[in-house]
């Protein structure tokens, strides 16, 4: 995290800003968020990114109601005032404040607006330029994850189990198949069909993964949005998981078993190339 920091209104350093105790992202973990990729020192694709923050506050009936150009403001003053040139910009809105711990909302205060940004480290160009092994973890999720909440203890668990046994992340699984990783969206290659979960009520359908559909189906493959099984993935030709963060970041091994010869996928590395080349040309923020 860069020094400077925004909150309800104000640029400060990360030292000296701070939130209410009895704020309801603290007590409860009631709180949305997003986040906007920059690139060359622009956002990516904001407008999408603010609708998804937009739509959860909705959905979990939320008082506050959010400015888009106040958000765009000041995500590009925190892209300027941090000097950042690829990384992302996070942003988190709480329910607010309520006097007591209650888990009655209905007397919640004025939404706490807290943003950061962040740029890409060296560790997330290795993993691009080499690829990670993940492991396969039962989904043990609640049933609402395709809002963006902060609610993500068991996603945090299984991350952190899998990187002490030797792997870089976790997939997520229930009785139809796998599901999503823990911060991103998974997908196999077989042949010129790529394939991942459809996404409802418990799948995320995140940017990457949408804006990736239109581009492959550009270069003339073929998109599936099914289940698919850990089996189907063991014997897929390649596989990748997509994000904000990383765009695409290709997966070399699941559950220990190689996939292929245990490098980056040639089809994936041209689609990260080709996903780049059109956020440039159609979702920079200009």
């Amino acid at each position: 995290m860069h020094d400077i920091v925004y909150i309800n209104g104000e640029f400060k350093n990360k030292k000296e800003a701070s939130v209410s105790v009895t704020d309801r992202g603290f007590l409860f973990g009631d709180s949305v968020y997003d986040s906007t990729a920059v690139l060359d020192g622009k956002l990516v694709d904001f407008e999408h990114h603010f609708k998804n923050i937009a739509k959860a506050m909705t959905k979990l009936h939320y008082k506050t109601k959010i400015n888009k150009k106040h958000f765009l403001q000041f995500h590009r003053q925190l892209i300027k005032k941090n000097k950042i040139k690829n990384g992302l910009v996070y942003c988190q809105v709480s329910r607010g404040v309520q006097e007591s711990r209650d888990f009655n909302f209905q007397t919640a205060n004025e939404s706490t607006i807290f943003a950061f940004g962040y740029s890409h480290s060296k560790t997330d160009q290795k993993e691009v330029k080499q690829g990670i092994k993940v492991c396969v973890k039962e989904d043990l999720r609640w049933k609402k994850t395709a809002l963006k909440t902060n609610q993500l203890l068991y996603q945090t668990l299984i991350k952190s189990e899998s990187v002490v046994m030797g792997y870089d992340d976790a997939w997520m699984c229930d009785s139809k198949g796998i599901t999503e990783a823990t911060s991103s969206n998974a997908w196999i290659v077989k042949g010129k069909k790529l394939i991942s979960r459809n996404a409802n009520g418990r799948i995320y359908n995140g940017t990457t993964k949408q804006n990736l559909a239109k581009v492959a189906m550009s270069m003339g493959l073929k998109v599936e949005f099914r289940p698919f099984s850990l089996d189907e993935a063991l014997e897929c030709d390649e596989a990748f998981q997509t994000s904000i963060k990383q765009l695409l970041t290709p997966v070399v091994s699941i559950n220990a078993i190689v996939i292929k010869d245990g490098k980056p996928g040639k089809l994936t590395t041209k689609l990260r190339r080709e996903y780049k080349n059109y956020l440039v040309k159609h979702l920079r923020d200009r």
